[in-house]
């Protein structure tokens, strides 16, 4: 295998192959192999197996469902099942791809309908900060940036030094 240049459809029988050489298909059959000192432990091994593969058997059945019905519903559904059954790391991966599978803008577009989009904050009546905190925890780099500058800017000469020594004094403790 080590000699062949094509990993493709055309070699499916020297990968299934080497997959049965590597036992992917039952981790606790392997006991040695995985470290598995007594019979316990490649039951518990097996069973954690089992029921990872039954998470992810039920996330790729709503995956379909959710193809079939085509509607919010089935999508935001489908959401709170993998919440519930798939681990975050493939929550991630999964979301990842799906993201890379669009052109940039349609990507900004989903991400942004699920994560919101950040407005300045308005007027506050008493303490502003825990708005402007909130607010701040949402927004982009970007956005961080500018509104951070234009308020600076819109600072009067005194409040600026106030400022610049509030945030200097910070940063030297």
């Amino acid at each position: 295998m080590a000699n062949s240049p094509k990993l493709g459809l055309e070699n499916k029988t020297e990968i299934r192959g080497l997959a049965n050489e590597l036992d992917v298909e039952n981790p606790a059959a392997a006991a040695t192999a995985n470290g598995v000192k007594t019979v316990y432990e490649a039951t518990q091994l097996q069973k954690n197996y089992t029921t990872a593969n039954e998470s992810r058997a039920s996330a790729i059945k709503v995956f379909d469902h959710a193809l079939t019905l085509d509607c919010f519903d089935g999508w935001n559904g489908a959401a709170a099942v993998w919440s519930a059954r798939l681990p975050k790391r493939d929550r991630v991966q999964l979301s990842w791809a799906a993201l890379r599978s669009l052109d940039w803008h349609d990507a900004y577009i989903t991400a942004e309908s699920v994560l919101g989009t950040s407005t300045p904050p308005g007027p506050s009546l008493f303490n502003p900060m825990p708005e402007a905190r909130f607010w701040a925890d949402r927004s982009t780099t970007a956005e961080l940036d500018a509104y951070a500058l234009a308020a600076f800017e819109a600072m009067t000469a005194d409040r600026q030094a106030a400022f610049l020594g509030h945030v200097l004094g910070r940063a030297a403790a």
